[in-house]
């Protein structure tokens, strides 16, 4: 489980469970899903053959889901610190034709039930700006990783969501300041470098950095993130609003969303990615 102590920028222990029961997928607009599938065509499966391949991550099953069988890992662990997420990819990759995978749920800065050097590729996608110390997490990735192995970490750049929620709390509400607005999760990680920093300090040398964009265009993909930003998930942004005010709100959204879409012709995300290697010689993982 995560650790109970909770820094303020963080999301409430819940966030993660109003994402699960499949709605994960619909209700982010398939952006990570998409810059994933560009994280294992471009930097994955160019890299290293992924024939042994295990990866600790929540989003295995949309992994799974881009690959050929004969592309599939022998082995993969799934792991999130949310018993509904885990629940969620168990379902999933029940579907799958894979030939042996376990689905456990597990902090991600303790990985001590996991050996050192069992992973060939461990994946955390948008994710790192969840932990308590994203530090800790690398330095367990970086342990549970076999020399010659590689990881990805991926973090955002731009959410427009959650620019696009404060301008409809603002709009709602003019009176608030900007420290009242949702807080947005690690903000740290928007600054360009900070997420090479962290890994870096993680213990990883061998390392490349990119960024990529992904414009949501699509009908469909637009409609579920409207739901993600007028459902539960920001219940937060509208603590405290009467009724008057709460009928407001979606579509206060639309119309922000139509002023993204009219700016940045979609909806613009943008997004840091990080690819380390474990060095061949390495066998013992950070201390």
């Amino acid at each position: 489980m995560a650790s109970e102590t909770q820094h303020s920028n963080l999301p409430p222990p819940n966030y993660s469970t109003k994402f699960a029961t499949n709605n994960y997928v619909r209700e982010t607009g398939q952006t990570t899903l998409g810059i994933l599938k560009h994280v294992i065509t471009e930097h994955i499966q160019k890299g290293a053959s992924p024939a042994s391949a295990e990866t600790p991550s929540f989003t295995t099953p949309l992994r799974a889901r881009l690959l050929k069988e004969e592309q599939l890992p022998e082995k993969i662990s799934v792991s999130d610190n949310n018993e509904h997420m885990v629940a969620d990819a168990k379902q999933v990759l029940a579907k799958l034709p894979l030939p042996w995978c376990v689905c456990k749920q597990i902090d991600s800065e303790d990985l001590s039930r996991v050996p050192a050097e069992f992973f060939t590729h461990s994946i955390n996608n948008f994710s790192i700006f969840l932990f308590n110390d994203p530090v800790k997490a690398v330095k367990e990735s970086y342990r549970t990783l076999r020399g010659g192995g590689v990881a990805v970490f991926t973090c955002w750049e731009r959410f427009p969501p959650v620019e696009i929620v404060r301008a409809a709390q603002k709009e709602i509400r003019p009176d608030l300041l900007d420290h009242q607005l949702i807080p947005v999760p690690g903000p740290d990680f928007y600054k360009d470098g900070h997420l090479k920093s962290v890994v870096e300090r993680g213990g990883f040398s061998m390392l490349e950095t990119h960024k990529t964009d992904w414009i949501v265009k699509d009908e469909k993909n637009i409609e579920g993130l409207k739901e993600f930003m007028t459902g539960p998930t920001f219940g937060n942004a509208r603590s405290g609003y009467t009724k008057a005010e709460d009928e407001k709100w979606p579509n206060c959204v639309s119309r922000h969303v139509a002023k993204e879409i009219e700016s940045k012709g979609g909806i613009e995300f943008k997004a840091y990615i990080v690819v380390a290697t474990k060095p061949e010689s390495e066998s013992d993982g950070v201390k």
